[in-house]
């Protein structure tokens, strides 16, 4: 245990790079290692959500991918979630969208899912203007962006009628 604790926090660390196939290759094995409760909750431990959030503004697109994928697996402990708004990584995730890359196009749609699990990240992403994208994605042919879209939606719908209830 100790191994692969002391593993995942090298890992983590391999985020403070300042070159971005090491950035995109460690948010790859993020993505993957973060869908396990336990990895997850030790990589929250050691600030995972707050260095992943550094990388946002990037423009290369094989680092939005990974990080998108990546952050859409940290989003599967709310607490994450939440903070990840707190961190403003809604709107430049959101421009993500916006990329020629299919492979970002689909890996955001993991992370607009995985963000849309709080309800101010659910706002933001709606003025964000992601709603169209995710009318598009909805109609993919792999059925896990389908199905990721759909539940980003679904979360958004929720709010805007509990909204509308509330006025």
């Amino acid at each position: 245990m100790r191994s692969l604790v002391t593993g995942l926090v090298m890992l983590v660390d391999l985020l403070k790079s300042h070159d971005t196939r090491v950035l995109a290759a460690a948010c790859a094995v993020i993505g993957i290692l973060a869908k396990e409760p336990e990895n997850l909750a030790i990589l929250t431990d050691y600030d995972i959500v707050q260095r992943l959030s550094s990388l946002v503004h990037t423009s290369n697109s094989d680092l939005q991918a990974h990080l998108s994928r990546a952050i859409g697996s940290c989003c599967l402990l709310e607490r994450n979630c939440h903070t990840f708004g707190r961190l403003d990584v809604v709107l430049p995730i959101s421009k993500y969208i916006h990329s020629n890359s299919d492979l970002v196009k689909q890996n955001v749609t993991f992370a607009l899912h995985g963000l849309s699990g709080d309800a101010t990240n659910c706002v933001a992403m709606e003025s964000c203007g992601v709603v169209p994208f995710l009318m598009e994605t909805i109609a993919s042919r792999d059925p896990d962006v389908q199905e990721a879209s759909a539940g980003c939606l679904a979360n958004i719908r929720k709010i805007a009628l509990n909204a509308r209830r509330l006025k």
